[in-house]
């Protein structure tokens, strides 16, 4: 099923986002840590793509064995990373082998060793290049990301903006954001490019801080505003990780309600495979997902699909 289907017809969509584990133990794991986050009734879980594709079969594993054996919708990442035009070809067939038709096409994190992003021969420089060559296929749903507070290689909020319509025009049929943690930042970039003609759903995605440290190396990598108050309550307790969960899952709880006061008609929460998250969260949202009120009142006012 095409994910944007869910979105124009669904009264909230729910999705979780996970990682492939790099050893056959993780994978085990992972895999029980799935079948009871299935219990929330996700509509669909997305599969990160490692650094430099280094991660890329086992992307492919966790995708076929969420689709196949849990019969929940995938979303596989792929990434200009490491790739070539020809390369994509390839993964496009085993991703429909294992059943995947909907697929996150981003512009991909260097490997490690290499300071920014550089192209491979015969590759592509930007995601919205992946996304229009997608496009032509037709048989694949299309997310891109989006920055509420600007991807950290753009030179301007503006510049970035222009950038993401460049992946909507190519074929991008949903967006969802990197994680923010002040609701505001995300509100004010939707509403802006709503201002700006962008009428495809905008979906905001919600991070669990789980340290002081975690959080903020986190922000750092994406360019993210962490709040002083959340600093100060997760040093408190720096070393305890039950309670420093705790203050991240508080956190992480006020900003969903404040987004469903909002409006907002779906939520992409990124789990980093931790149960504990799903399960403070995962009830809210199965709540949201029976509430026919949320779609009738969103059409009402026009406000629906961004």
């Amino acid at each position: 099923m095409r994910i944007i289907e869910m979105y124009h017809n669904r009264p909230f969509v729910f999705s979780i986002e996970v990682f492939p584990p790099k050893t056959e133990d993780g994978m085990v794991n992972l895999q029980k840590k799935l079948r009871a986050f299935a219990v929330f009734k996700p509509d669909y879980i997305s599969v990160t793509y490692g650094a430099g594709g280094g991660t890329r079969q086992n992307t492919q594993q966790l995708a076929g064995f969420i689709g196949n054996e849990l019969g929940i919708e995938v979303l596989a990442h792929l990434t200009c990373v490491s790739h070539t035009r020809k390369d994509v070809i390839l993964l496009k067939e085993q991703f429909l082998s294992e059943g995947v038709e909907n697929i996150m096409a981003l512009r991909g994190d260097p490997p490690t060793t290499e300071k920014k992003f550089e192209p491979m021969p015969g590759g592509y420089r930007y995601a919205s290049e992946l996304i229009e060559d997608l496009s032509r296929d037709r048989r694949f749903g299309i997310g891109a990301a989006g920055y509420p507070e600007t991807h950290i290689d753009a030179i301007s909020s503006q510049m970035d903006r222009y950038f993401l319509k460049q992946k909507i025009e190519r074929g991008a049929e949903f967006v969802i954001s990197q994680f923010f943690l002040e609701n505001q930042k995300f509100l004010n970039w939707r509403d802006q490019l709503y201002r700006e003609g962008v009428r495809i759903p905008m979906i905001p995605g919600l991070i669990c801080a789980q340290s002081s440290s975690q959080i903020q190396r986190f922000a750092k990598m994406c360019g993210c505003m962490v709040p002083s108050e959340l600093i100060k309550n997760l040093e408190r307790f720096e070393g305890n990780a039950e309670d420093s969960l705790k203050v991240g899952l508080d956190h992480a709880e006020k900003q969903l309600n404040g987004l469903i006061r909002e409006g907002i008609t779906g939520v992409h929460l990124y789990a980093l495979n931790r149960s504990e998250v799903v399960n403070a969260l995962g009830p809210t949202m199965v709540g949201l997902k029976s509430r026919t009120d949320l779609r009738s009142s969103l059409e009402n006012d026009g406000r629906l699909g961004f």
